[in-house]
This record gives C-alpha cells, structure tokens and sequence, in this order.
C-alpha cells in the first residue's frame, strides 16, 4: 500500500460540486489547492466582492502566494453561499504482485 495519503477536496460551488484529488505528503497538497482556488476564484471577479477587514488582509497574503493563508481564508468562507467544501479520505489498492 502506498505511504503517501490521498484525499479529496470536494467544493460545493452554485452550479455543482468540483473535485480535486491531493496528498499529504507530496504535491498537490491541500495548500497548493487552497491557493489555486483562491487565486483563481479572485481572478474570475465576483467571488470576493465584499470581503470583512480582517478578510482583505487574509486574502492579499494569499493573493501574493501564501498558502497558509490561503487555507486560513478558505476555511474563513467556508460558511458562505456556494464556497463550502469537504474533505474525504481515499483509499488506494495497488494490485497483487
């Protein structure tokens, strides 16, 4: 069996549900989806339109590459229409040898 975990990130956006495969222990990991899906949601432009004070300076961190910040700002709008999201365990079976 593999060392490495997998794991899916399942976002509940408004027109469906998006999945990413990740890891533990090796790219991608959950921060490096955590910034891709900041970045690219804040490029798209409706996202974030009203952000609170202490959301702004959370999400020019994150906006600069921080991913830490970008799973703190994530998990910050976790609770807002259509920017909830899950995380499931997967399991991986390597055939017999």
């Amino acid at each position: 069996m593999s060392t490495d975990k997998h794991m899916l990130l399942v976002l509940h956006e408004k027109h469906g549900r998006r999945y990413f495969i990740y890891h533990y222990h090796s790219e991608p990991t959950f921060e490096t989806l955590a910034l891709y899906i900041v970045r690219e949601r804040s490029e798209e432009g409706y996202w974030y339109t009203e952000l609170s004070r202490s959301e702004q300076p959370v999400l020019a961190r994150a906006l600069k590459g921080d991913k830490h910040a970008a799973v703190q700002f994530l998990s910050r709008r976790q609770e807002y229409e259509y920017e909830g999201y899950t995380l499931e365990n997967l399991e991986h079976l390597e055939a017999p040898t």
